[in-house]
Protein backbone atom coordinates (compact mmCIF):
# COMPACT_ATOMS: atom_id res chain seq x y z
CA UNK A 1 0.00 0.00 0.00
CA UNK A 2 1.51 3.30 -1.28
CA UNK A 3 2.00 6.28 1.18
CA UNK A 4 -0.66 7.99 -1.21
CA UNK A 5 -3.06 5.51 0.03
CA UNK A 6 -2.50 6.72 3.70
CA UNK A 7 -2.59 10.35 3.23
CA UNK A 8 -5.04 12.20 3.38
CA UNK A 9 -5.87 15.55 1.67
CA UNK A 10 -6.27 17.62 5.50
CA UNK A 11 -2.59 16.03 6.28
CA UNK A 12 -0.78 18.16 3.27
CA UNK A 13 -3.57 21.55 2.65
CA UNK A 14 -2.87 24.65 3.86
CA UNK A 15 -5.28 27.22 6.17
CA UNK A 16 -3.52 30.31 5.41
CA UNK A 17 -4.39 31.61 2.19
CA UNK A 18 -5.69 34.15 0.03
CA UNK A 19 -9.11 34.85 -1.65
CA UNK A 20 -10.73 37.54 -3.82
CA UNK A 21 -14.17 38.85 -3.33
CA UNK A 22 -16.44 38.55 -7.03
CA UNK A 23 -16.64 42.19 -6.78
CA UNK A 24 -13.48 42.92 -7.00
CA UNK A 25 -12.12 45.09 -10.28
CA UNK A 26 -9.45 43.08 -12.31
CA UNK A 27 -7.46 46.78 -12.05
CA UNK A 28 -7.44 45.63 -7.95
CA UNK A 29 -6.60 41.89 -8.73
CA UNK A 30 -4.09 43.19 -11.22
CA UNK A 31 -2.32 45.40 -8.39
CA UNK A 32 -2.74 42.62 -5.67
CA UNK A 33 -0.92 39.92 -7.72
CA UNK A 34 2.54 41.81 -8.56
CA UNK A 35 5.11 40.79 -6.49
CA UNK A 36 3.31 38.42 -5.57
CA UNK A 37 4.17 34.19 -5.55
CA UNK A 38 0.65 33.41 -5.85
CA UNK A 39 -1.03 32.97 -9.30
CA UNK A 40 -4.40 31.32 -8.30
CA UNK A 41 -6.79 32.76 -5.70
CA UNK A 42 -10.32 31.06 -4.81
CA UNK A 43 -13.07 33.41 -5.18
CA UNK A 44 -16.00 33.52 -2.25
CA UNK A 45 -18.51 35.31 -0.73
CA UNK A 46 -19.36 37.33 2.66
CA UNK A 47 -19.61 33.68 3.77
CA UNK A 48 -16.74 31.61 2.50
CA UNK A 49 -18.74 29.82 -0.08
CA UNK A 50 -16.46 29.35 -3.17
CA UNK A 51 -17.98 30.50 -6.04
CA UNK A 52 -15.06 30.09 -8.62
CA UNK A 53 -11.12 30.40 -9.03
CA UNK A 54 -9.52 33.23 -10.81
CA UNK A 55 -5.96 33.37 -12.15
CA UNK A 56 -3.43 34.59 -13.76
CA UNK A 57 -4.18 33.10 -16.95
CA UNK A 58 -7.64 34.42 -16.55
CA UNK A 59 -6.20 37.87 -16.17
CA UNK A 60 -4.34 37.64 -19.19
CA UNK A 61 -7.00 36.09 -21.39
CA UNK A 62 -8.99 39.25 -20.52
CA UNK A 63 -5.90 41.71 -21.09
CA UNK A 64 -5.59 40.08 -24.73
CA UNK A 65 -9.30 39.91 -25.49
CA UNK A 66 -10.17 43.32 -24.44
CA UNK A 67 -7.10 45.51 -25.24
CA UNK A 68 -8.35 48.38 -22.97
CA UNK A 69 -6.67 49.33 -20.01
CA UNK A 70 -9.91 51.63 -18.93
CA UNK A 71 -11.52 48.26 -18.56
CA UNK A 72 -9.81 46.92 -15.69
CA UNK A 73 -11.29 49.77 -13.24
CA UNK A 74 -15.35 48.29 -14.56
CA UNK A 75 -14.79 44.31 -14.98
CA UNK A 76 -14.75 42.42 -11.67
CA UNK A 77 -13.64 39.06 -11.04
CA UNK A 78 -16.50 37.49 -10.98
CA UNK A 79 -16.78 38.26 -14.84
CA UNK A 80 -13.73 36.55 -15.68
CA UNK A 81 -13.82 33.96 -13.49
CA UNK A 82 -14.01 30.04 -13.65
CA UNK A 83 -16.77 28.54 -12.36
CA UNK A 84 -16.25 25.03 -13.13
CA UNK A 85 -13.44 24.16 -9.60
CA UNK A 86 -11.77 21.35 -9.35
CA UNK A 87 -12.23 20.41 -5.64
CA UNK A 88 -11.75 18.15 -2.97
CA UNK A 89 -12.79 17.23 0.23
CA UNK A 90 -10.24 16.67 3.67
CA UNK A 91 -10.88 12.97 4.09
CA UNK A 92 -10.23 12.07 0.46
CA UNK A 93 -6.38 10.54 -0.25
CA UNK A 94 -3.32 11.98 -1.85
CA UNK A 95 -3.91 9.37 -4.54
CA UNK A 96 -7.21 11.05 -5.50
CA UNK A 97 -5.70 14.94 -5.08
CA UNK A 98 -2.90 14.08 -7.68
CA UNK A 99 -5.32 12.39 -10.14
CA UNK A 100 -7.34 16.28 -9.82
CA UNK A 101 -3.81 17.78 -10.37
CA UNK A 102 -3.18 15.87 -13.34
CA UNK A 103 -6.21 15.49 -14.63
CA UNK A 104 -6.93 19.70 -14.66
CA UNK A 105 -3.43 20.75 -14.99
CA UNK A 106 -3.68 23.15 -11.77
CA UNK A 107 -1.87 24.29 -9.58
CA UNK A 108 -4.12 24.63 -6.41
CA UNK A 109 -7.22 22.74 -5.49
CA UNK A 110 -9.82 24.23 -3.22
CA UNK A 111 -10.15 21.89 -0.15
CA UNK A 112 -14.24 22.51 0.47
CA UNK A 113 -16.48 21.25 3.46
CA UNK A 114 -17.88 17.93 3.48
CA UNK A 115 -21.36 18.99 3.69
CA UNK A 116 -22.51 20.17 0.48
CA UNK A 117 -22.18 23.67 1.46
CA UNK A 118 -19.16 24.47 -1.18
CA UNK A 119 -17.80 26.15 2.12
CA UNK A 120 -13.99 26.62 1.62
CA UNK A 121 -11.80 25.38 4.50
CA UNK A 122 -8.57 25.09 2.97
CA UNK A 123 -6.36 24.99 -0.08
CA UNK A 124 -4.03 22.18 -1.68
CA UNK A 125 -0.95 23.40 -3.61
CA UNK A 126 1.04 21.40 -6.24
CA UNK A 127 4.56 22.00 -4.28
CA UNK A 128 3.27 21.91 -0.96
CA UNK A 129 1.31 18.84 -1.68
CA UNK A 130 4.36 17.07 -3.46
CA UNK A 131 6.95 18.24 0.23
CA UNK A 132 3.83 16.25 2.73
CA UNK A 133 3.84 13.28 0.18
CA UNK A 134 7.77 13.23 -0.04
CA UNK A 135 8.47 14.00 3.18
CA UNK A 136 5.56 11.40 4.99
CA UNK A 137 6.71 8.67 2.27
CA UNK A 138 10.34 8.79 3.37
CA UNK A 139 9.26 8.54 7.02
CA UNK A 140 7.11 5.25 6.46
CA UNK A 141 9.86 3.50 4.42
CA UNK A 142 12.35 4.15 7.00
CA UNK A 143 9.74 2.24 9.55
CA UNK A 144 8.99 -0.55 7.31
CA UNK A 145 12.67 -1.39 6.35
CA UNK A 146 13.43 -0.97 10.17
CA UNK A 147 10.70 -3.98 10.90
CA UNK A 148 11.61 -5.81 7.79
CA UNK A 149 7.68 -5.53 6.92
CA UNK A 150 6.41 -5.72 3.57
CA UNK A 151 3.12 -4.55 3.25
CA UNK A 152 0.91 -6.25 0.01
CA UNK A 153 -0.76 -4.41 -2.30
CA UNK A 154 -4.42 -3.20 -1.65
CA UNK A 155 -5.58 -6.17 -4.35
CA UNK A 156 -3.56 -9.00 -2.29
CA UNK A 157 -6.12 -8.41 1.03
CA UNK A 158 -4.09 -5.59 2.47
CA UNK A 159 -6.62 -4.32 5.50
CA UNK A 160 -6.01 -0.86 5.89
CA UNK A 161 -8.44 0.71 9.23
CA UNK A 162 -8.80 4.08 11.32
CA UNK A 163 -9.21 3.80 14.66
CA UNK A 164 -9.71 7.15 17.15
CA UNK A 165 -8.20 7.01 20.88
CA UNK A 166 -11.00 7.17 23.23
CA UNK A 167 -11.71 9.54 25.70
CA UNK A 168 -10.21 8.12 29.10
CA UNK A 169 -8.69 5.24 27.41
CA UNK A 170 -5.79 4.58 30.18
CA UNK A 171 -4.90 1.45 28.26
CA UNK A 172 -3.45 3.50 25.22
CA UNK A 173 -2.60 6.65 26.49
CA UNK A 174 -0.03 6.52 29.51
CA UNK A 175 2.12 3.80 27.89
CA UNK A 176 4.42 3.97 25.32
CA UNK A 177 3.70 1.97 21.50
CA UNK A 178 6.55 -0.51 22.35
CA UNK A 179 4.90 -1.37 25.19
CA UNK A 180 1.21 -1.98 24.22
CA UNK A 181 1.99 -5.58 23.72
CA UNK A 182 0.91 -5.37 19.88
CA UNK A 183 1.20 -8.24 17.22
CA UNK A 184 3.78 -8.22 15.25
CA UNK A 185 1.86 -9.11 12.19
CA UNK A 186 0.45 -5.49 12.15
CA UNK A 187 1.78 -2.23 11.84
CA UNK A 188 0.63 1.51 13.71
CA UNK A 189 1.41 3.02 10.21
CA UNK A 190 0.61 6.70 10.81
CA UNK A 191 -0.43 8.75 13.42
CA UNK A 192 -3.28 11.74 13.05
CA UNK A 193 -2.95 14.63 16.47
CA UNK A 194 -5.07 17.65 15.13
CA UNK A 195 -3.27 19.31 12.36
CA UNK A 196 -0.12 17.21 12.21
CA UNK A 197 0.60 13.50 10.94
CA UNK A 198 3.57 11.78 11.38
CA UNK A 199 4.87 8.31 11.78
CA UNK A 200 4.97 6.86 15.29
CA UNK A 201 8.23 5.68 16.47
CA UNK A 202 8.19 2.93 19.54
CA UNK A 203 8.85 5.55 21.89
CA UNK A 204 5.57 7.20 20.79
CA UNK A 205 3.11 7.89 23.62
CA UNK A 206 -0.59 8.27 21.99
CA UNK A 207 -3.19 11.16 23.22
CA UNK A 208 -6.59 10.61 23.56
CA UNK A 209 -8.30 12.04 19.90
CA UNK A 210 -5.51 10.56 18.11
CA UNK A 211 -6.51 8.87 14.61
CA UNK A 212 -4.12 5.83 14.02
CA UNK A 213 -4.00 4.20 10.84
CA UNK A 214 -3.48 0.16 10.96
CA UNK A 215 -2.00 -2.00 8.70
CA UNK A 216 -1.54 -5.33 8.01
CA UNK A 217 -2.66 -8.47 5.59
CA UNK A 218 -6.33 -10.36 5.62
CA UNK A 219 -4.23 -13.18 7.17
CA UNK A 220 -4.67 -11.09 10.11
CA UNK A 221 -7.24 -9.09 9.98
CA UNK A 222 -8.60 -10.42 13.55
CA UNK A 223 -5.84 -8.79 15.28
CA UNK A 224 -6.17 -5.58 13.42
CA UNK A 225 -9.60 -5.16 14.40
CA UNK A 226 -9.01 -6.26 18.03
CA UNK A 227 -6.90 -3.44 17.96
CA UNK A 228 -8.99 -1.26 17.37
CA UNK A 229 -11.72 -2.18 19.48
CA UNK A 230 -9.18 -2.14 22.39
CA UNK A 231 -8.09 1.80 21.02
CA UNK A 232 -11.79 3.23 20.32
CA UNK A 233 -12.92 1.43 24.06
CA UNK A 234 -13.10 4.30 26.30
CA UNK A 235 -13.47 4.35 30.32
CA UNK A 236 -14.53 1.23 32.07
Amino acid sequence: MSTLDLVIVADAMSEVYETVGPDMTVRELTEMARGRRTRSWPVVDEESVLLGIVTETDLERHILESGRESDEANVRVIDIMTRAVTTCSVNESLRIAFRRFSEGDVQLIPVVDQDGSRTLIGVLRRREMLWAYRELADEHQKLLDKLQVRVRDPREETVQIEAQVAEGNRDITRREIRKLGLSKHLLIALVRRADETFVPSGATRLEEGDVLILLSTGRYREEVEALARRVERGAG
